[in-house]
């Protein structure tokens, strides 16, 4: 452009209001070139292409010459583990340490994630402890106490954590005040080793799973006990006993490693209002379970079908332990067995019409005749019978009847149609 032609007009297409908006809608590779011809592109197109770009450190000596202000989201993977293995022999560059760096990006941190797998020499790897990292909202861990409580207090405002212990794993005395949803599970280093060994494996790490998870009580609102892969059969079940006020939501994946003891009650969890809970047997989901929980209003069982008498029994104790649910899903599962009880099974499902239920779901999967027969009827070889009709009809009310996969000739699918259409069923096929 020649500014002697219009100045005014080179005076507009440089306002940096205007140039902000021409240059926040060019792609990443366009804003690159047009630093050639704009000569406010240091001040207004820097940033944007800080926002537009990513830029990726293998080490924190590549941090130490990025300018902080172009940052507005950062991530950090930090993994400890080097060629020394249990103890480590590398140097430690105090220009790249990860404290002096920390102090740079802390305010622009949104999420962390650490792995840690290596013995720690004096001062190396030195974690933060006095800057604060004021935006971070989530929080993943994986190592030492000492590494991870100081990381943790440079995120007050972090929400989320997320704990996974492994073999060997101490207990690491972390806590929090201000950590909302806390997801749990327990990996198993050594699985291979013990699916191959087994019975000789090691023993688990003995350990309060309650302890940890009290540090974090009094703010937590949501928390998931996630699938733990141990081997170990022998292994005790882990006690849950703690308390946690302001908890609404708790989802427990894995049931049968955990002793649930009377935690269920509004005595441990009086705000209680959404449980998930996944088990392979009705009986030994809520065995040790006596008080009842009037707060809870939606209940998820996640469970097999493999059902004996006693399950049908536990089965009407559960309407019983939460009589106030008025959301209800309950997922079934096929187990390779060549007899199943499926009257006791209809049994424990009947149970549950006790509740006063807004909304319910089943969820059967891997369908055979004798496990949805006694939900609805064969669905195997599918045949229009009198009892699957005079079923569907009582069903009615239902607002939702999904059956997919169905094995029927055309004749019974015509006639399973007339009769969808006869009584005006929430029937979809």
């Amino acid at each position: 452009m020649n500014s002697s032609e219009d100045p005014a007009l080179e005076k507009a297409l440089m306002n940096p209001l205007i140039l902000d908006n021409i240059l926040s809608h060019m792609d990443f590779t366009t804003l690159k070139t047009a630093r050639c011809v704009c000569t406010a592109w240091d001040d207004i197109a820097t940033p944007i292409l800080g926002r537009k770009g990513r830029i990726t450190f293998s080490k924190f000596k590549g941090m130490a010459i990025f300018n902080p202000k172009l940052a507005t989201n950062v991530s950090l993977c930090l993994d400890s583990n080097c060629d020394c293995l249990l103890n480590c022999r590398c140097g430690s560059d105090p220009m790249s340490s990860p404290a002096l760096i920390m102090l740079e990006v802390s305010n622009h941190l949104t999420e962390l994630h650490l792995w840690v797998g290596s013995r720690f020499n004096a001062r190396q790897h030195e974690a933060p402890t006095s800057r604060s990292c004021g935006s971070g909202q989530d929080f993943r861990s994986v190592g030492p106490s000492a590494i991870l409580q100081g990381l943790l207090n440079c995120a007050p405002k972090a929400e989320e954590l997320i704990i996974t212990m492994f073999e060997g794993s101490p207990d690491w005395e972390l806590s929090g005040t201000n950590v909302k949803i806390l997801r749990f599970r327990y990996l198993d280093l050594y699985k291979s080793y013990r699916s191959v060994h087994y019975p000789y494996y090691f023993e688990r790490v003995n350990f309060s799973i309650s302890t940890i998870l009290d540090r974090f009580t009094n703010s937590l609102e949501k928390l998931e006990l996630g699938y733990s892969d141990f081997v170990g059969f022998k292994s005790p079940k882990w006690i849950l006993n703690f308390s946690a006020p302001n908890l609404t939501h708790l989802t427990i994946l894995d049931a049968d490693k955990y002793d649930l003891e009377n935690f269920l009650d509004v005595t441990h969890l009086p705000k209680l209002t959404n449980l998930s809970v996944r088990h392979y047997r009705i009986s030994q989901l809520f065995q040790t379970s006596q008080r009842c929980h009037e707060e809870v209003k939606s209940l998820e069982l996640d469970i097999s079908t493999y059902c004996y008498q006693k399950d049908a029994l536990v089965a009407s104790a559960i309407a019983h332990l939460f009589p106030s649910v008025t959301e209800f899903k309950v997922k079934l599962k096929v187990e390779t067995y060549t007899e199943l009880f499926t009257t006791d099974l209809a049994e424990a499902v009947g149970s549950f019409r006790a509740w006063e239920l807004a909304k319910g779901e089943i969820i059967v999967n891997g369908v055979s005749p004798d496990v949805v027969a006694a939900v609805l009827e064969e669905f195997d070889d599918f045949e229009l019978t009198d009892r699957v009709r005079d079923a569907l009809v009582a069903c009615r009310s239902s607002r939702h009847i999904y059956m997919a996969g169905l094995s029927m000739d055309e004749d019974t699918r015509n006639n399973l149609r007339a009769l969808i259409a006869e009584w005006n069923l929430s029937v979809f096929l």
